[in-house]
């Protein structure tokens, strides 16, 4: 943590203790500014390096020190099958390498949109790139359901029936990060306000999130050294820093300001899935999406998302029972407490959307079966 300053150290993450620990922090808890780490939570959790991410980008990943050189190194029909969203640093900000959308005539519609256009436009920015949400460009079947995910398997998965007992969880989209020492993510707050759980797969990433925005000209900024003043007093109020490395799983809100920095020699790859959890703290940042005075997701967008939950509401109010699904061993009792809290919060969840004004941009209508499966929740009744 060297490149930070050493204030940072003091403002550490919450450690799991095990894998039944780091569930229940992510399904029950308010993640707010606060990061959960789970250490070799991958292997914890049931989830193998060589099992999740593609021979191509492993392969690349350990060869390679740069993200131009491990992006070159791909297949050329994995590079023409998948995208990325490359940025590279602009003087201490983020800037994303523009798009190039020329393509010859016999080329696919969207084949400026592949990682093989992507890398080649890179070509022209000063220094190294970083690859945000490397995805697929085609969705494709994994667990049962469509996804653009890179990734073979999902923690979703692993989480088993406990996974549906949240209002959204979104492996449609998940991504991987790619980076080298230096590069990261600026100072940004998700565009949806959610939480987001990954795994660092390799190399070594300091993550730091804040209560508030500290400063509105710090938007996208890189905290890579050396740091100015701005900077330095920026991460000095910052409200936690994980230092995470190879195989830890991690949680935190994507809801709250927060930026990351690949540290050492080792490419890092992240993968991470974001979702909505029934913990009411969590559910509120969540429909406070659309009321964002920087705003930038489409409304119909957010509909779509509404729309989601209301699916996964009826999805619980259908087989109210925590399944014991997980792919990690979980004790008994600990699953039982865990049903308990995650039937009353669904019965909390249900009243908060029950009586949201209907002018209200967040505003969803529950079918009765839905309502009724709370009122006999909340009854202690037989659903």
């Amino acid at each position: 943590m060297d490149a930070w300053p050493p204030s940072c150290a003091a403002k550490p993450p919450d450690y799991a203790l095990d894998a039944t620990d780091y569930m229940q922090r992510v399904l029950l808890a308010h993640h707010g500014s606060k990061i959960v780490v789970l250490k070799n939570g991958a292997r914890k959790l049931g989830l193998k390096y060589e099992d999740t991410l593609p021979a191509w980008l492993r392969d690349a990943a350990r060869r390679e020190t740069t993200v131009l050189g491990a992006l070159g190194s791909a297949p050329p029909a994995a590079a023409e099958a998948h995208t990325a969203r490359l940025e590279y640093d602009d003087r201490g900000v983020q800037r994303e390498v523009p798009s190039v959308r020329s393509a010859s005539a016999d080329a696919s519609p969207d084949g400026w949109r592949s990682l093989a256009a992507k890398a080649a436009a890179a070509k022209a920015v000063d220094g190294d790139v970083y690859a945000c949400e490397l995805q697929r460009l085609r969705r494709w079947r994994r667990e049962g359901r469509w996804t653009r995910s890179i990734a073979e398997r999902s923690q979703r998965a692993v989480f088993g029936d406990a996974a549906r007992w949240t209002l959204r969880w979104d492996d449609e989209n998940d991504g991987v990060f790619l980076g080298a020492r230096g590069g990261g993510k600026g100072l940004h707050v998700d565009q949806v306000l959610w939480s987001n759980v990954g795994i660092n797969w390799t190399g070594y990433k300091l993550v730091a999130t804040w209560d508030e925005m500290p400063s509105d000209a710090l938007s996208d900024a890189i905290f890579a050294p050396p740091l100015t003043a701005e900077k330095r007093a920026a991460l000095e109020r910052c409200a936690c820093v994980a230092l995470l490395g190879p195989g830890d799983a991690f949680a935190c809100s994507g809801g709250v300001p927060h930026a990351t920095l690949v540290v050492g020699d080792e490419l890092n790859l992240t993968s991470y899935e974001s979702l909505v959890t029934l913990e009411p703290s969590n559910v509120d940042l969540f429909l406070a999406t659309p009321r964002r005075s920087d705003q930038v997701m489409a409304a119909d967008d957010f509909r779509d998302l509404l729309g989601a939950c209301v699916s996964n509401l009826a999805a619980i109010a259908k087989q109210p029972r925590l399944r014991p699904t997980t792919a990690f061993p979980v004790p008994r009792a600990s699953m039982d407490a865990v049903e308990i809290v995650l039937r009353g919060l669904f019965v909390d969840v249900v009243r908060r959307l029950e009586r949201a004004d209907p002018f209200d941009p967040a505003a969803v209508a529950l079918p009765p079966r839905v309502l009724l499966a709370a009122r006999q929740l909340a009854d202690d009744e037989p659903p």
